[in-house]
């Protein structure tokens, strides 16, 4: 709406306001389609907190933005520079040395030719391109990892702008004007000939520049391979109208799967992927409590994603058991497929301390050290970006041990193994999800850390169970040895300086 308004603006004083009704029009009509696209995509039905989803500045832009490569610490001519905050990969602005190239040269011939800027033609747009960039920087200016200027704005005003969030990415449309009006100043104002070289030289620069990118781009052919192999699954959709996870969350993508069989099998499925959480939590409430208590609907397929959740059924008019890893409840087939439950994994005593803060909590520090003594092994795995806020005592702690922690970078993947207080195994990239296994007496663990743009995925299987938190930060598992019980916890490191956290 910022351009389309810097259009509307361009045409009337073009036309001298010849057109302001049709103008109106067309303000009015856009306003309308909006607000219907919205409402049909259920924009509406969320809380207003959680379309807000956080605070202005934090995810601003760095003035040095169009020259830093950061989170690409690998490219040809440039190096990164640190950032002011860590939500600062969302003000991703970096041009390419040719294009920064093609700029400097456009500057310098620009203000030769007076011509060149028309008032009423540029003059809206330039106003758009102002406001979208004052707004990309938020109220929080800053250079590098410095704070130049942070104006103090009234509470409402920042609540407002909240909602824009990501302020940084409101640069977009501005570094694509001016790559659009470099090339125009630099065709337009020379030869041919000349303008030919500049911009081979330009593209050239470019493409070394990027090359790093590029390279590691495949075109072989991607399969998906469901993990949904049983033919059991067609036999229990088929005598059902709906998918039911139990609890009510996706999950990180263990639903799709499950979607696509919805979807052929023309059932229901009570969850999908959303952008932002909706407000509808007495469903979830409702669900969890009418399962507990054993009220069940025979047209439903129940899958149990929280194995503290395993309890037989009231009736034996339904089977349960485990399928392809997933616990299941289902109204009663005949099946070789289906496998015991497996035991209850056992929940730790303390709960998350941003929900329960009377309850038993540990810092990650505390966490590590607790459960560093013989018979504990301690799983780590991170998920989106874990580097942005680490205690640095829970650094500290873990570089005595042998870690090399200090060398993970926002939105990179880290994994790690320590049992009896050791580090046996250590995984970090930067720039690729990381993934091993550990087998320890008759445990065998598959541990899979993915950062945010190559996954966004935490994973921690033991003997086929899945048992990762796989939320932003640090998910942990705590296994003991001897009773073979099990602890998750999970330390959104992102925006807390020292989080502590009990069970997911």
């Amino acid at each position: 709406f910022t351009l389309f308004m810097a259009y509307c603006l361009q045409h009337i004083l073009e036309t001298k306001g010849k057109h302001s009704i049709q103008i109106l029009k067309y303000g009015v009509v856009s306003i309308t389609a909006t607000l219907v696209t919205m409402w049909a995509a259920g924009y509406f039905v969320i809380k207003v907190e959680s379309a807000r989803g956080g605070y202005f500045g934090h995810f601003s832009m760095n003035m040095l933005a169009p020259f830093n490569p950061m989170p690409l610490n690998y490219l040809t001519f440039l190096r990164d520079f640190p950032l002011a905050t860590s939500g600062q990969y969302e003000g991703f602005n970096y041009l390419g040395i040719g294009v920064l190239l093609l700029m400097l040269i456009s500057a310098y011939e620009f203000p030769r030719h007076k011509e060149a800027f028309n008032k009423n033609r540029h003059l809206p747009l330039l106003l758009a391109c102002i406001l979208l960039f004052l707004l990309s920087l938020s109220n929080k200016i800053t250079f590098a990892n410095h704070v130049l200027v942070e104006i103090d704005l009234p509470d409402k005003i920042q609540h407002m702008l909240g909602a824009i969030r990501s302020s940084g990415r409101l640069f977009f449309p501005v570094s694509y004007t001016l790559i659009l009006f470099s090339l125009a100043v630099l065709i337009r104002y020379n030869s041919a000939t000349k303008a030919f070289f500049f911009l081979g030289m330009m593209l050239s620069l470019q493409i070394i520049d990027l090359y790093p990118i590029y390279w590691g781009v495949t075109l072989e052919k991607q399969t998906w391979s469901s993990p949904l192999k049983s033919t059991l699954w067609g036999k229990l959709l088929e005598n059902t109208r709906h998918i039911v996870f139990v609890p009510a969350i996706t999950d990180a993508e263990a639903y799709i799967p499950f979607a696509l069989f919805a979807g052929y099998y023309n059932n229901t499925i009570n969850v999908a992927y959303t952008a932002r959480g909706d407000s509808r939590t007495h469903y979830k409430k409702n669900l969890l409590e009418d399962f507990k208590r054993g009220t069940l609907s025979k047209d439903s397929l129940y899958i149990i994603r929280d194995r503290s959740l395993y309890q037989k059924p009231p009736s034996d008019d339904f089977m349960f058991g485990e399928l392809d890893g997933y616990g299941i409840i289902s109204k009663r087939c005949a099946s070789d497929d289906l496998k015991p439950w497996q035991a209850q994994v056992k929940r730790s005593e303390a709960n998350t301390v941003w929900i329960d803060r009377d309850q038993e909590k540990y810092t990650l520090k505390e966490l590590i050290e607790k459960f560093s003594g013989v018979g504990y092994v301690i799983f780590l795995s991170v998920r989106d970006d874990a580097a942005g806020k680490i205690p640095r005592d829970f650094v500290n702690h873990l570089k005595k041990i042998g870690s090399d922690i200090d060398s993970l970078k926002l939105q990179g993947s880290y994994a790690a193994v320590i049992t009896d207080g050791k580090m046996m195994v250590e995984k970090i990239d930067n720039s690729a999800k990381v993934a091993f296994e550990y087998t320890i007496g008759s445990y065998h663990a598959n541990i899979i850390s993915a950062g945010n743009h190559v996954g966004n995925d935490s994973i921690i299987t033991i003997n086929g169970t899945s048992l990762s938190p796989n939320k932003r930060g640090f998910n942990v598992i705590v296994l003991k040895l001897d009773d073979s019980s099990v602890k998750q916890y999970n330390y959104d490191t992102f925006l807390f300086p020292n989080p502590a956290a009990g069970c997911d």
